[in-house]
């Protein structure tokens, strides 16, 4: 009888002992990760540096320009590449440390570049259009002779056999890649961190997010660390940055690019979301003609030799330059979400000092509710065991700890989303309650669906006889470090694009005034109160507006982002 009794209790000591040794492996693995990660840090902060003297006003006038007037400056001789290169190294090397905001250090390769690019300068010879121009380069797109991690540790231990083409096209006009920037962890979220390279703090105020996963890009060009970049976005990855820190950017039509030796955070090197929606990659800089300046690089023959699948296009000068009377759309609300008053502002303000130029008509994407929802699906898409995947044992950061526990529990977090419609929250629930368990089946039939919505979208912007539209990025200014959960819903401003496949573009357009710090909508939900909560407290932080184009229409875009530059001349406001 006592066997009989004891029996049960060695079986459940015998578990509990099996879950404790799982649980204690599961942490030291996590341990062992983070203490890599902290090596390969430690290795770069090891390593000090001494480069060649440029004078201080010098130093000034450098980091005084944009890119493309740091490109004439160069090519005409008022400054040598070498001093450009010397000076953006030195400053990534002393506070783009300190704000977490590079990961790998390309000095040596870049400054032994520089003085071959001033040598063949000496002698008349020119790369191309950024010849002897510095630019920092986002951490996953390969380079060889680094380590593109995605943010995640478990790929230090695979270096860059090749550089990405979209890289190779830039270096062949003569840019220089001087140093990489920091990402997000996993390149999924809107915030920059991970347990390589540390948290990215924004040069506005080190206390709010960069935004991500283009963070530390964003925050590098806007510091004055970096005169051009290049990033990546699927969501909003390169834009939210750009709004957040205040620079210009531009996010290609996926279908233009070759997308050779760029990765993921996966072993595989597919996203499960760019199925639907591609990722895509883009400039970021202190003025358009920054960013023309490396989309004219891409949209080439240089581009198209290396991918015989993409759309016959080089870039069209006639699209740019034209001088007929477009057609804008507009918006700054939807059903679903709101900007605050600063960004509406602005929206109104290009229609008044604009409608010389432009004709102007609201516009409101159909079905905005059910495209983001089905966005929201394909990127839960496995129940979210990609991220776990993508991060094999290191420890989630911060950010992504409530999807995670809405993909291991979902049918609490259904239930959860029943009550809080119940009360009266029924946005919150409306887009985040989801299926978390999508099979292939629902997979298929809800691409269709979004096939099917995108061409609706299409006929109305076909009717309106639309050449761009003007809308905001995201619905706040940057909230506090792993604060952005709060305000995830806002991101449809700029996600919507994502899965629609059109091209997008970032306009900085001032600063919050105090008149302006404040958010209010019909909702009055946690949405509104958390806008509310970041607009109170980002007086003084920047805003801007997104510029989008039909698909292949790139150049359209840029042209009208010009225009709207002319009218905020954002480029010229001191950081």
């Amino acid at each position: 009888m006592l066997k009989r009794i004891l029996r049960p209790k060695k079986v459940l000591f015998g578990l509990l002992g099996l879950l404790a040794a799982s649980y204690a492996k599961k942490k030291l693995s996590q341990l062992s990760l983070k203490r890599k990660g902290q090596a390969k840090l430690n290795q770069r902060n090891s390593k000090t540096w001494q480069f060649p003297f440029v004078p201080e006003n010098i130093k000034q006038y450098i980091i005084s320009l944009s890119a493309s007037s740091l490109a004439e400056a160069i090519r005409t001789g008022k400054v040598s590449s070498l001093q450009s290169v010397s000076t953006y190294c030195q400053r990534a090397y002393e506070y783009g440390r300190d704000m977490f905001l590079t990961a790998e250090e390309c000095f040596a390769d870049a400054l032994e570049e520089a003085a071959k690019c001033d040598e063949e300068l000496s002698r008349g010879q020119i790369r191309g259009i950024l010849h002897g121009v510095p630019i920092s380069i986002k951490e996953h797109i390969c380079m060889k002779g680094y380590t593109s991690t995605g943010g995640v540790v478990w790929r230090l231990d695979y270096p860059d056999e090749e550089t990405a083409v979209v890289v190779e096209i830039l270096i062949s006009e003569g840019a220089i890649p001087f140093v990489r920037s920091n990402v997000s962890q996993s390149m999924m979220w809107c915030e920059c961190s991970n347990a390589i390279y540390g948290r990215s703090e924004n040069p506005w105020d080190r206390s709010k997010t960069t935004g991500g996963s283009s963070g530390g890009e964003g925050g590098l060009i806007a510091a004055r660390l970096s005169p051009l970049g290049i990033g990546s976005d699927i969501g909003g990855s390169i834009r939210i940055p750009s709004a957040f820190c205040g620079v210009y950017s531009f996010r290609v039509t996926p279908q233009r690019l070759c997308y050779k030796a760029v990765k993921t955070s996966l072993e595989h090197n597919i996203e499960y979301l760019g199925f639907v929606a591609p990722e895509s990659l883009g400039p970021l800089g202190r003025s358009v003609d920054d960013l023309i300046l490396v989309v004219r690089s891409w949209f080439s023959k240089k581009m198209l030799n290396n991918d015989e699948t993409l759309a016959p296009i080089v870039f069209d000068e006639a699209a740019f330059s034209t001088e007929k009377k477009r057609k804008i759309g507009y918006f700054y609300s939807t059903p679903l979400i709101e900007a605050p008053v600063a960004i509406a502002n602005a929206v109104k303000r290009c229609i008044t000092e604009l409608a010389d130029k432009y004709e102007f008509v609201e516009f409101q994407i159909p079905n905005i509710g059910e495209i983001s929802r089905l966005f929201a699906i394909f990127f839960n898409a496995k129940g979210l065991n990609y991220f776990e995947e993508s991060q094999k044992g290191e420890k989630p950061e911060p950010y992504y700890a409530l999807l995670i526990t809405a993909s291991k529990y979902p049918y609490l977090f259904n239930l959860l989303f029943s009550i809080i419609r119940k009360i009266g929250y029924t946005r919150i629930s409306d887009l985040l309650e989801i299926d978390h368990l999508v099979t292939a089946d629902d997979y298929v039939s809800k691409s269709r669906r979004l096939l099917e919505l995108t061409d609706i979208v299409v006929k109305k912007w076909e009717e309106l006889e639309l050449d761009a539209v003007i809308c905001p990025v995201v619905g706040s200014v940057a909230p506090p470090h792993f604060k952005t959960p709060e305000i995830v819903h806002t991101f449809m401003f700029s996600s919507i694009w994502n899965a629609l496949k059109f091209p997008s573009g970032v306009v900085p357009v001032g600063v919050v005034k105090k008149d302006e710090a404040f958010f209010e909508d019909k909702f009055n939900d946690p949405v509104t109160w958390a806008c509310d909560r970041f607009m109170k407290d980002g007086c003084g932080l920047p805003i801007a507006l997104q510029v989008v184009s039909f698909p292949y229409k790139d150049e359209v875009a840029l042209s009208v982002m010009k225009s709207i530059e002319e009218i905020f001349k954002f480029d010229q406001h001191p950081l």
